[in-house]
């Protein structure tokens, strides 16, 4: 399973970038004409991430949170 693929193409249209650490993953959705940050996780725990199954649910629970985001700012 390749996580970074996984989630960089699951945001599209909008940018993700994942950076891997030694035992933690960062994520940053962001508008690639405007650069404007929607989504910025770090720390994710790599260990609970083994199987596909754990990559799609931390997916959607990413897309969950920038939706979130997405409202919040609607609000404002």
């Amino acid at each position: 399973m390749d996580l970074r693929v996984l989630l960089e193409q699951g945001f599209a249209p909008l940018a993700c970038d994942c950076v891997l650490g030694d035992a933690s993953l960062s994520v940053r959705v962001y508008d690639r004409e405007t650069g404007r940050v929607d989504l910025m996780v770090a720390g994710i725990a790599l260990a609970g991430l083994r199987q596909r199954e754990d990559a799609l649910r931390l997916l959607a629970e990413l897309r969950d949170e920038l939706a979130f985001n997405a409202l919040r700012r609607l609000d404002t």
